[in-house]
């Protein structure tokens, strides 16, 4: 085809390689950082109808799980876990994956308050509560 100038113009495709959602990069950085992390999906009955933006983040050695939902697995990020009853929020990359970190690291600091009016549950010697 000429163009108005009468010079051949080239048309040529340009193919890209589709952008990784933000989930796809927490995951990638999660895996990398915590080798024995284990990340699932929500498994849905009707893909495209019901929202599948769940994902469930485990470590072996943890009863406890972190969630992380967004609908189309674009920041921000809901997060929330076992191990605290506040639910957090995730604002970019570093801040979803530095959560998730640091709730496994120190379950301790995000553990649910202790019941009301200061009662705890403790054992006795033969593991049984009082």
């Amino acid at each position: 085809m000429l163009s108005v100038s009468g010079a051949a113009r080239v048309s040529s495709i340009v193919r890209r390689k589709p952008m990784a959602r933000d989930i796809d990069q927490i995951i990638e950085r999660l895996k990398t950082e915590i080798p024995s992390v284990q990340v699932t999906q929500l498994q849905v009955t009707h893909p495209g109808a019901d929202d599948d933006g769940l994902w469930f983040i485990r470590l072996p050695d943890k009863a406890e799980e972190v969630q992380l939902e967004s609908p189309h697995g674009s920041c921000p990020f809901s997060i929330e876990s076992d191990f605290s009853t506040e639910g957090l929020r995730g604002h970019s990359i570093d801040e979803v994956v530095s959560t998730v970190r640091r709730l496994f690291a120190e379950p301790s600091a995000y553990r649910m308050a202790a019941p009301p009016c200061g009662l705890a549950i403790r054992k006795s010697r033969r593991g049984r509560h009082r």
